[in-house]
């Protein structure tokens, strides 16, 4: 049952009780006048936030217009006889996703990428079905940050870890501290860079990147680790804990399937049959 289901439920059964037993008619009388005005302010509110939402939702015509200039755009220098219909199992949820992330630049144009290469015959081994799943658990941030990869195949991350005190049989125990803390978010210039790590992980728990303990050039480390955050952090760990701070240097890294996916759905299908 909806909330606006229950909400009249409530109004009519407080009616109800009102009209059967008069002798409380002047007490709960306006009881009732006043949760009927409440429920109806908050139902106004619910309209008002939800109406731009709605505004985003793209009909047929919208769809239509961005897809042509977009399909023309990404296929413009494909030869007409490799261009083909697409699978309708990439066609038609890709359509159907673009109604509610058509508004979403990055979004959007993963989209319209996968449904080009899905009709570029000599692109379309690299297209899957699943691909519009992974677009759909991205946020604008997470495909900035991923988009990275198709320039470069690994960047550095570092985790923060307090030494907690010696047990025995263990040399040390740790406490994570932060985990995958990275420039990314800056390089990639997101809306929130300071959540970069919450991007990793999730485009980890994709299978579009990995996180491995091998660490790169020492000196791409240099930018992450002398910031006024991390002295902060150092900080926090060592004078009001009483611990050692330790940084762990890792990279993150694109998988194959990561490559598969940048080949479909960043990469444009011109440029990307010589990658």
């Amino acid at each position: 049952m909806g909330k606006n289901s229950r909400s009249k439920t409530v109004i009519d059964s407080i009616t109800g009780l009102v009209k059967a037993v008069p002798v409380y008619r002047d007490t709960m009388q306006p009881a009732a006048k006043e949760l009927g005005k409440a429920f109806e302010t908050v139902a106004k509110a619910i309209n008002a936030a939800l109406a731009p939402v709605g505004a985003l939702v793209w009909g047929y015509e919208k769809l239509r217009d961005y897809l042509l200039e977009a399909l023309n755009e990404r296929l413009a220098e494909v030869p007409a006889s490799q261009i083909i219909s697409p699978s309708p199992v990439i066609a038609g949820p890709v359509l159907e996703a673009l109604r509610y992330a058509g508004s979403v630049d990055e979004l959007r144009e993963m989209y319209a990428a996968l449904l080009a290469n899905s009709m570029n015959s000599a692109t379309v081994q690299w297209t899957h079905p699943g691909f519009v799943e992974i677009i759909r658990n991205l946020s604008s941030d997470d495909a900035r940050i991923f988009r990275q990869f198709a320039a470069k195949e690994s960047y550095p991350v570092i985790d923060i870890r307090a030494c907690l005190p010696k047990k025995e049989g263990y040399k040390y125990r740790y406490r994570l501290w932060v985990r995958n803390w990275s420039k990314l978010g800056e390089i990639a210039g997101c809306d929130s860079p300071d959540k970069s790590c919450a991007c990793i992980d999730n485009l980890c728990r994709l299978g579009l990147v990995e996180v491995c303990e091998g660490e790169l050039d020492g000196s791409l480390y240099e930018g992450i680790i002398d910031t006024k955050d991390l002295e902060e952090l150092k900080t926090e760990i060592e004078v009001e804990h009483k611990l050692e701070m330790k940084v762990i240097r890792k990279c993150v890294r694109r998988t194959n399937y990561g490559i598969d996916f940048l080949r479909a759905c960043v990469i444009p299908p011109t440029t990307s049959r010589n990658k």
